[in-house]
């Protein structure tokens, strides 16, 4: 009976050609990459292996030429002339609250692109620079990297 069975698979496997293997049966059909997932934004099935459909995609992170960074004598020239300029913080300022900075700030980022610009920086307390870096960072994390 054994003798039989294994014949009869035998018999399946092989076409007519002696030797030659058929495509019979589910190992025909290709094999998918990985489960359709449902977009996170409708609902739709995506199989292309990531949770967003072609009408929700996110924006491709591009990461910036990193802009060369200030060091030295130069960045501590440049701290206190920004400091001797607008010694308050600038964000607190805006809201009516008087508190000295000690933050050099860039307001856009060198690593999204800003530069090192007087026109590009602005003096942070503590509590406003931890909150925008904690805002960067967030922003950082949403995009997908190219």
């Amino acid at each position: 009976m054994t003798g039989n069975r294994e014949g009869a698979i035998g018999l399946c496997c092989l076409s007519a050609k002696k030797g030659s293997l058929a495509r019979v049966g589910p190992f025909s059909l290709p094999m998918p990459v990985s489960a359709p997932k449902p977009c996170a934004e409708c609902g739709v099935l995506v199989r292309d292996g990531t949770n967003r459909c072609a009408q929700h995609k996110r924006e491709k992170w591009v990461q910036h030429v990193p802009y060369k960074r200030t060091s030295g004598r130069k960045l501590q020239r440049q701290r206190a002339e920004l400091f001797d300029r607008e010694p308050l913080c600038r964000v607190c300022a805006g809201k009516g609250f008087v508190v000295l900075a000690c933050i050099r700030d860039h307001i856009k980022p060198l690593a999204e692109g800003g530069s090192d610009d007087d026109d590009n920086i602005q003096p942070l307390c503590l509590p406003c620079s931890d909150e925008k870096t904690a805002q960067e960072s967030r922003r950082g994390r949403g995009r997908s990297k190219v």
